[in-house]
């Protein structure tokens, strides 16, 4: 198994908020990229998830996909990690960036074999009773010789499901729908979906199909309501 680390993101709302901070308390992380804030003892927030990664032995490679512009950061940040391979999504501002399946995409385009793959999002990191170990686990016993992804969610409040994305599944646990920060009144489902994504190999093959039939900038909830077998 592969890891695909999403960190090519602009962080608009946080620099927005920096900027507008009228004390300058946090001016120095003015065009830090969120997966390199300092979190604990000022590591970074992507050094906290390459020590949970790297607890986990049936992980082979660290895939992290990036934008231009923050290119240099995440380089010299990179030094420390030489097991991590970085992939560039060629954007420089939010305007022009890629979305996620594309920067999945690019990610899977860099292996030399077809894997199953966990993706994650660089910017979040989960609550402390959480075990990647554990998720993996289930994911392989699940699946088995089934072509079965795993998509992980929690319940969360009424007043959070218009801040979060919503999955809607049947009776079975299959996704059915993805709906992207609705009014609690527009659906029942209160399992908000992280960014944290199992994917067996022979659905990863389904992604450049779904990239090739959107002539917009494709989104993973999308590829999540179209792919049947998730």
């Amino acid at each position: 198994m592969n890891v695909i680390i999403l960190a090519a993101g602009y962080g608009t709302r946080l620099q927005n908020d920096i900027i507008n901070d009228k004390t300058g308390k946090y001016s120095n992380l003015l065009d830090v990229p969120k997966p390199l804030l300092p979190i604990k003892n000022d590591q970074p927030l992507l050094s906290l998830w390459m020590e949970i990664i790297n607890e986990v032995d049936i992980i082979n490679k660290v895939y992290i996909v990036i934008n231009r512009k923050y290119e240099d950061q995440f380089r010299l940040w990179a030094k420390d990690h030489p097991n991590i391979i970085l992939v560039v999504e060629n954007s420089c501002s939010n305007e022009d960036r890629s979305g996620a399946v594309k920067c999945i995409q690019l990610a899977l385009d860099s292996m030399e074999e077809l894997t199953d793959v966990n993706v994650l999002a660089g910017d979040t990191l989960f609550m402390k009773d959480f075990s990647l170990s554990k998720a993996i686990c289930l994911f392989k016993n699940i699946s088995g010789n089934k072509d079965i992804s795993l998509i992980s969610y929690y319940n969360c409040s009424d007043n959070d499901v218009s801040k979060r994305g919503i999955l809607e599944v049947d009776d079975s646990g299959h996704v059915l729908q993805f709906l992207e920060k609705p009014k609690p009144s527009v659906t029942t489902s209160r399992k908000a979906c992280p960014c944290f994504y199992l994917l067996h190999r022979n659905h990863t093959k389904l992604i450049q199909k779904f990239l090739h039939e959107k002539r917009v900038r494709a989104v993973f909830c999308s590829f999540l309501e179209e792919s049947t077998a998730i």
